[in-house]
């Protein structure tokens, strides 16, 4: 329980620590910043996706046990619960693809600038 507490500071403290944007090379002092506030934003997007996908499971896990043996409840709730799960790897998976494809296009991009300079 106490991780899930822990978990927005930590991912807090890394915002605007990005080492890919000091890579880009540009005139404008200014794409660096926009750089970091774009992966800041998303730090802030998946952080609340996974907090409310997690209040969606713990509520749905007291609908469960509050279920009395009500077959529908039940059912509810574990419907609920997948739900929340799949969210949760919906959520991962398109971070971690957002962050893949960054790695290559802003890779490539940092490269074409440096060869260019």
């Amino acid at each position: 329980m106490v991780n899930v507490f822990l978990t927005p500071s930590i991912a807090f403290g890394a915002l605007g620590q990005y080492e890919d944007c000091d890579e880009i090379r540009t005139d404008a002092p200014s794409s660096a910043k926009v750089c970091d506030l774009i992966f800041d934003i998303g730090w802030i997007l998946l952080i609340i996706a996974i907090a409310i996908a997690v209040l969606i499971i713990i509520i749905a896990g007291i609908q469960y046990m509050t279920a009395a043996g009500d077959e529908n409840k039940v059912k509810n709730a574990k419907k609920t619960i997948i739900n929340g799960l799949i969210g949760v790897a919906i959520v991962m998976l398109a971070y971690f693809a957002v962050n893949l494809v960054k790695e290559f296009i802003l890779d490539r991009f940092a490269l074409l600038l440096n060869t260019i300079v």
